[in-house]
C-alpha cells in the first residue's frame, strides 16, 4: 500500500513552498513508521523541505509527538502550528498547547472539528490561514 496507496494531494508542493518561504521550520510529527514517512516524501520529491530531524514518526501517541517536535525545533508550543486531517489532531495539539488548523483532506469535513477550529479545505489555503 505504501507506494501504490499514497498520492499527492493537490496544493501540498505549493503550500510546502509557500511556507519556507515565508521562513516557517516545517516537520512530520505521526504515529506512523518514519522511515515511510521519509521513503514516501523522498519519492514525491519533498525531502528537501525537511531536516532528516524534522521528521518525527513512529510516536506513541499524538501528545508525544507534539511534544517532541516542539523539543526538538526548540520552539514554545504557542509558536506551533499543527495542521491535521481528523478531529482528534485538534485534540491533541490543545493537550499539547500548540495552535491547530484542521484540513478537509481526509474522511472528516469542516464540521467535524471541534467548535472555533480553524479548517481549510486544501493545503494551498494554508499559508492563507497563518
Amino acid at each position: 500500500m505504501e507506494r501504490n496507496g499514497t498520492h499527492l494531494l493537490p496544493g501540498v508542493r505549493s503550500a510546502l513552498e509557500g511556507l519556507r518561504a515565508a521562513g516557517y521550520q516545517l516537520g512530520v510529527v505521526s504515529t506512523g513508521a518514519s522511515g515511510r514517512i521519509r521513503r514516501t516524501l523522498t519519492r514525491f520529491q519533498l525531502m528537501s523541505y525537511f531536516t532528516e530531524t524534522g521528521i518525527m514518526g513512529s510516536a506513541q501517541n499524538k501528545l508525544e509527538a507534539l511534544s517532541k517536535a516542539t523539543t526538538q525545533f526548540r520552539m514554545k508550543p504557542r509558536e506551533t502550528v499543527y495542521v491535521g486531517d481528523r478531529p482528534d489532531d485538534a485534540d491533541a495539539a490543545e493537550n499539547a498547547g500548540v495552535n491547530f488548523i484542521g484540513v478537509t483532506t481526509g474522511a472528516f469535513k469542516g464540521s467535524d472539528f471541534p467548535p472555533g477550529s480553524k479548517v481549510v479545505r486544501s493545503l494551498a489555503d494554508l499559508i492563507d490561514c497563518l
